[in-house]
């Protein structure tokens, strides 16, 4: 299984080499490496260049200026992969990152998105555990999690990887301006709405460097930002909801408050996870497309959740 690793890169060349070589040390070899860097005006260019010399499998995409979305594009466009995984350029992989992922994507063929666990390094130290799991669980899908109550599931860019044909299900992404940073949000939440199904492997596989400068990690969010990036989550939800048709009528399930339902219950979801799904249902303004949600009816579908709670 060839796996394609995309490395964004703006402004970050110094960070470069280190990231460069997390994946050459990579104990798993199948990997072919695209550095794709956007409009940078540091001294990228000639690193990238002396990077690309290194190793047959690393090629690298100059472009203008277009944002991280316009990154993913260009290099998932050029991905040759069955398995297309994502580094920042100023994140790591550990040793282990590729041989780990490319075991749940052979012994998994249902899993279409896997993100995994996260260390953070230099201004924090920390290990991430994805709702606080310990092993590799299917997710099952998170489709109505999204319109319901847009959450969706996955980690920061260096933690997450997608099948490549799942990938052409989604990409390119629309609305590059909105997404100039903080595009792994816009392919977490595209992936979602794609039903694809999704796992995580909490083991803290890749290492997420916290140096003071990063674009979005610690940055105070004012509540003209916070309104800002709900407008633009609301605009791509729009955009795959229209995308794969989904209309008046749920994905699947007679009803949305019924799909809502079976989705909690595909997969094996964390009890964490499992509470948020439950409150919407606490909630008497979640409609979930249907005026005459009774209070009774309601009680009935939390009471299922958490039955899967327990159980």
């Amino acid at each position: 299984m060839l796996i394609s690793v995309l490395i964004n890169n703006y402004n970050y060349g110094h960070f470069l080499p280190e990231a460069v070589n997390s994946v050459l040390s990579q104990t798993y070899t199948n990997w072919e490496l695209i550095i794709v860097d956007d409009g940078s005006t540091d001294d990228s260019h000639s690193i990238i260049t002396a990077l690309s010399k290194q190793d047959r499998r690393i090629s690298a995409i100059i472009q203008e200026n277009g944002g991280q979305a316009a990154a993913f594009n260009a290099g998932v466009k050029n991905a040759t992969g069955e398995v297309i995984a994502f580094l920042d350029s100023d994140d790591l992989y550990k040793p282990d990152f590729l041989l780990k992922i490319s075991e749940v994507y052979s012994a998994k063929p249902e899993c279409d998105f896997l993100y995994t666990g996260l260390e953070k390094f230099g201004l924090e130290k920390e290990a991430v555990y994805p709702f606080s799991m310990t092993e590799l669980t299917d997710l099952g899908f998170s489709n109505m999690l999204v319109l319901a109550r847009d959450i969706s599931l996955g980690e920061p860019t260096s933690a997450m990887s997608i099948r490549a044909k799942a990938a052409h299900q989604i990409f390119p992404l629309p609305f590059i301006s909105d997404w100039k940073i903080c595009a792994d949000n816009a392919l977490c939440l595209a992936s979602s709405l794609a039903l694809h199904r999704k796992f995580c492997l909490p083991e803290p596989l890749m290492k997420y460097r916290i140096h003071g400068k990063n674009h979005y990690a610690g940055v105070h969010q004012s509540s003209d930002r916070i309104y800002k990036d709900r407008m633009i989550r609301e605009r791509l939800k729009a955009e795959y909801y229209q995308r794969f048709k989904y209309g008046s009528k749920p994905p699947i399930g007679r009803t949305w408050a019924d799909q809502f339902i079976n989705e909690a219950a595909t997969g094996n979801k964390p009890s964490i996870l499992l509470t948020r799904y439950a409150g919407v249902f606490n909630d008497p303004k979640v409609r979930l497309k249907q005026s005459n949600l009774s209070l009774f009816k309601r009680w009935q579908y939390k009471n299922k959740i958490k039955a899967m709670i327990v159980k």
